[in-house]
């Protein structure tokens, strides 16, 4: 039977990012993968990777394009977080192209992991967990990503985003840049498809994303009120998704 899907839903766990700069960094060959798992895991592979079961979530759903796990009070990046949600996303589309049509019998089951919110207690000293993620991920961070959205959740009708600034209190990773990974013999096949994932994305706003579009980020809040890490990696799993495609 077929279901629409909530795609607030899916905009809340499935937010690309991008760097403003194209400028390469020697980051950009990182997987930045959160610890542990793969950006190709199913639900089920990163629980049993994690040694995560039903049981120990705090919250669990497994339909529509966005299933998700939660966790509490784990030890991440060297301090106790209140809360890990690990989010899925599925981009199987039928013949509509319609990211919002959903038919759990014919397409479920194929979700990958695209974002991983890891949110700390206020007043968390986040140093170490800073410390630990330059360890992992190298010294050299980017200097302002932009989030985008699948659906219009802005209201402007075109490729719009939320701008994140390195600051004080916020340290951001990202890898290389979508067109980096596009052959030029491929680029109209994936500036086509690309735009069912992507809210805006056309001809004439392609260019500027695929060069600044970064397959996968991390932004580190040290706010004292608002402490997190967030792993984003809505961008790779679309790339993914096209070239199993172009491979069918």
């Amino acid at each position: 039977m077929k279901k629409i899907i909530c795609i607030a839903l899916c905009c809340a766990f499935a937010l690309c990012g991008c760097e403003k700069s194209g400028e390469s960094r020697p980051s950009d060959s990182l997987p930045l993968e959160f610890p542990d798992t793969q950006w190709d895991m199913t639900m089920s592979e990163v629980m049993d990777a994690l040694g995560v079961t039903q049981e120990d979530t705090v919250s669990y759903s497994e339909e529509g394009r966005g299933p998700y796990f939660i966790v509490e009070n784990r030890d991440v990046f060297g301090q106790t977080a209140s809360t890990v949600n690990f989010s899925f996303i599925n981009l199987k589309l039928d013949d509509s192209k319609d990211l919002e049509e959903f038919d759990e019998e014919t397409m479920g089951g194929n979700e990958v992991l695209n974002l991983v919110n890891v949110i700390y207690p206020a007043g968390t000293d986040m140093d170490p967990v800073v410390e630990e993620l330059k360890e992992l991920y190298g010294e050299d961070t980017l200097s302002e990503i932009t989030l985008y959205s699948p659906t219009d959740l802005f209201g402007t009708g075109g490729l719009a985003g939320i701008d994140r600034a390195e600051s004080e209190t916020m340290q951001l990773w990202g890898n290389a840049p979508v067109v980096s990974a596009v052959e030029e013999e491929d680029r109209s096949y994936f500036q086509e498809n690309w735009s069912y994932y992507v809210f805006g994305l056309n001809e004439d706003t392609w260019d500027a994303f695929s060069e600044k579009g970064r397959m996968v980020t991390i932004s580190c809040s040290t706010d004292p009120d608002n402490p997190y890490v967030q792993f984003n990696a809505y961008n790779l799993a679309v790339y993914n998704e096209l070239k199993a495609q172009m491979g069918s």
